[in-house]
């Protein structure tokens, strides 16, 4: 039997406070929930206080339901981890951003790196065949690629996952929601904000003239610099290259 952990995030409404779903993570659960002969468990980290919280999912079907209490300031990704380990999943499930946050949608990647699985984003249907996990991936222009993964994998659900069941009340109020203390000892990271760069400055195009021609300015050189081919190895042009923009006064300070 196949375990699949889900990820599942408690936002709030600004005026009102209330808990709600987050559409992609309740998709994600969603597609857990429709994949046959497999476990399934969603996880939430945060706080003790918002155990009941949980129950806007739990109405969704039949399921383990489980609070990582953590304190503010924990690494959500290291605990995820943790307990993608203790379950033995083969699949963190996760939605493709959560509904608030300013790591949305970094979290799964950040699972990913400490578990050493492969990621797949927008994944839209979910099987099994012979002890492998099969994905069918979204992408651009209503395409869709199949992915055979042999061993275990993290995957994100977006807007070209199931439309999430109605909550039901009573299995809401019935469900089991379990909660256990996270090791917190691994804070997240602060955040480093630096001012923003400078947006590049567009290039002047002759607006009506044919591909060739437009390709052909954005090519030519300009009046007051000069093209230079350079010829060498890479460590040579490298080199090159360095000294050309340190002339300019365009490279990078050293750290």
């Amino acid at each position: 039997m196949m375990r699949i952990l889900v990820a599942v995030s408690l936002p709030r409404q600004p005026s009102t406070g209330n808990v709600f779903r987050a559409p992609f993570d309740a998709s994600a659960l969603e597609l857990a929930l429709q994949t046959a002969n497999a476990r399934v468990r969603a996880v939430h980290v945060g706080p003790a206080g918002i155990r009941e919280d949980l129950r806007v999912y739990a109405g969704m079907g039949a399921c383990e339901f489980v609070l990582a209490a953590a304190d503010e300031g924990a690494d959500v990704a290291a605990i995820l981890a943790a307990q993608a380990e203790d379950f033995g999943a083969d699949l963190l499930l996760a939605g493709k951003r959560a509904a608030t946050g300013l790591a949305s949608g970094t979290v799964p990647y950040q699972a990913a790196k400490r578990l050493g699985w492969p990621i797949v984003h927008s994944v839209r249907a979910l099987r099994t065949a012979d002890c492998d996990i099969l994905v069918d991936q979204a992408l651009a222009a209503s395409r869709v690629r199949s992915w055979r993964a042999q061993g275990a994998l993290v995957a994100t659900v977006g807007a070209s996952g199931p439309r999430p069941r109605a909550n039901a009340y009573a299995r809401a109020r019935e469900a089991k929601v379990e909660m256990y203390q996270a090791d917190c000892a691994e804070r997240s990271r602060a955040v480093d904000l630096r001012p923003a760069r400078n947006r590049p400055r567009q290039i002047a195009r002759p607006s009506g003239a044919p591909p060739v021609e437009r390709l052909r300015a954005l090519l030519s050189p300009k009046a007051d610099g000069e093209r230079r081919v350079l010829r060498g190895s890479p460590e040579e042009l490298a080199e090159a290259f360095l000294a050309e923009l340190n002339r300019l006064g365009k490279a990078p300070e050293r750290r």
